[in-house]
């Protein structure tokens, strides 16, 4: 084997075990799971630091006691405030994915773009220091519905 070959057999090599590695790490607080579902199985993935992460049933629960206790401005607040930190984490999770796949958030995002021009968010929430990322996501989709 000459010189230059080894080096691109050691350049190859070293580059596969980064990539070993590197899938390794990422991967190992990430649990996948399959979900049935009525045209087949439906693939999710959870980090193992926030286990709830897409659960809401909390905050659900949460909601329908403020319903049951007819407090709807309290209703409101919460919903306004969640609905606030999905589209937060819609903003870092977009530009993410492949162009080809973002077209079902675009069409969430247009809708929540469209609701909030005619209802404006109720009150500030403790989440207000993320609300100018928000509103600038939501800006962007509200040529869609225009």
């Amino acid at each position: 084997m000459t010189k230059g070959t080894r080096q691109i057999v050691l350049i190859a090599a070293t580059f596969a075990i980064g990539l070993m590695v590197g899938r390794f790490s990422i991967s190992k607080n990430v649990v996948v799971y399959s979900v049935p579902i009525l045209d087949g199985r439906f693939r999710n993935a959870v980090h193992l630091d926030w286990p709830t992460y897409g659960l809401p049933m909390a905050e659900y629960c949460m909601f329908l006691k403020l319903l049951d206790e007819g407090d709807v401005e309290r209703l409101r607040h919460q919903l306004d405030m969640c609905l606030d930190m999905v589209l937060h984490d819609a903003s870092f999770r977009r530009p993410e994915l492949p162009s080809s796949h973002r077209d079902r958030l675009d069409v969430a995002i247009a809708t929540v773009a469209s609701y909030r021009d005619e209802h404006p968010r109720s009150v500030t929430s403790s989440f207000s220091n993320h609300t100018q990322r928000v509103d600038a996501l939501l800006d962007t989709f509200k040529v869609w519905t225009e």
